[in-house]
């Protein structure tokens, strides 16, 4: 058997220090296998942003163990942080697109930060718009954009340097039934071929009936952690 992307082990986060300390996750355990897609659900509050954005490197750990791709992420400085980010495909509910650049110069600002060679931009980026249907969109900027079509180009840009980690906040929330199938479809398609996993937190049941494991937070403990049986 492969070796976990992620594994998260007797992890503990608390916002500020001392008497004002307030815990948000205790002891939690987590693993994600090579090809696994994972949900995380639960009500507010309960530390499903927070676990996800320790997985992602954008906050330091504290207390416990979180490994990404085999490394170690407790005592990383801002540069080995940034190194483990550059690895992981982001998805937020916010889409974080720039206002100048268009859906085809955002995945080519991606590609080329992710190191890709220049030579193998343009058909994927040609194929990546295709599978999301923003090939008529490719040229339009953010403000031309439905908030639908801003969140797919916020999913495309993830996925278009092929991570072995997906990390997603509510990917689904702006997209309508049919589309939202789609880029759940495609997430699971690209990422296992990559040998990579993904772990979306939602309340949206069409992620849900796709996941194969649910695992649910509450007040920062894991109180479920189920493979879904198929209907």
């Amino acid at each position: 058997m492969s070796d976990p992307i992620v594994e998260v082990r007797g992890l503990s986060y608390s916002y500020e220090t001392g008497p004002h300390a307030k815990g948000v996750l205790t002891d939690v355990d987590l693993t994600l296998a090579t090809g696994e897609l994972v949900v995380i659900t639960g009500p507010s509050g309960s530390g499903k942003t927070t676990l996800l954005t320790l997985i992602g490197a954008l906050r330091s750990v504290q207390t416990g163990r979180v490994t990404v791709g085999g490394r170690d992420l407790h005592g990383l400085d801002a540069r080995g942080q940034e190194e483990v980010r550059k690895g992981i495909g982001f998805i937020f509910q916010t889409h974080n697109l720039f206002d100048s650049l268009t859906a085809e110069q955002t995945l080519h600002l991606a590609m080329e930060l992710g190191s890709q060679p220049p030579a193998a931009r343009g058909d994927q980026i040609t194929g990546m718009l295709a599978e999301l249907g923003l090939t008529e969109r490719a040229r339009a900027k953010p403000a031309q954009l439905s908030v639908g079509q801003r969140q797919r180009v916020a999913v495309a840009r993830a996925l278009i340097n092929q991570p072995r980690l997906v990390l997603a906040d509510e990917p689904t929330a702006s997209l309508d039934a049919e589309t939202g199938r789609q880029v759940v479809d495609l997430l699971q398609r690209r990422t296992r071929a990559a040998g990579g996993a993904v772990l979306i937190v939602t309340h949206d049941p069409r992620v849900i009936e796709a996941a194969d494991r649910v695992v649910r937070l509450l007040d920062g403990k894991i109180m479920a952690n189920n493979r879904r049986l198929a209907p």
